[in-house]
């Protein structure tokens, strides 16, 4: 049986695949330089997820985050993709995105480095973020805006 086998420090998994070759991951890899980069203190972006996942909407775990003139604002979104809380953490670069927060925060446990840099890459439906740095890389897919609804 084919198997995708992970390994590491504390184990090893195995993803069996279908039809006895590998996904096509290759085609969501980014292949250009990112469009922007949002960078912010590692730990300060930590707490401050971790806060916000308290209030942001079960289901996808919606934080918005964007580059300000004061820094990054780390925004927790309802269930309507409203704002359900706010803060400013010390950051720096361009752009926006908005992510799965838990998936977010498990990355960057994983980080060393006292700045971590958030790259934004256009993707095929919503943008992809990147995390890398020495002996780790993460690639996820940002949530797409929400779509207003017809009220009737």
């Amino acid at each position: 049986m084919n198997a995708l086998v992970l390994e590491a420090q504390n184990g090893r998994v195995g993803f069996p695949l279908t039809k006895d070759q590998f996904p096509p991951y290759a085609s969501v890899l980014p292949t250009q330089p990112p469009v922007n980069t949002l960078i912010a203190e590692r730990k300060a972006l930590q707490s401050a997820l971790k806060r916000a996942l308290l209030v942001a909407h079960p289901e996808d775990h919606s934080i918005h985050l964007q580059v300000e003139d004061e820094g990054l604002k780390v925004q927790a979104l309802d269930h309507t993709h409203t704002p359900a809380s706010e803060e400013v953490v010390p950051g720096e670069g361009q752009g926006e995105v908005r992510v799965n927060g838990k998936f977010l925060l498990q990355a960057l446990e994983e980080c060393k480095e006292e700045r971590v840099h958030l790259h934004l890459h256009p993707g095929p439906k919503s943008p992809l973020l990147e995390i890398r740095e020495a002996g780790f890389y993460a690639l996820m897919a940002g949530l797409k805006a929400a779509t207003p609804q017809n009220p009737s």
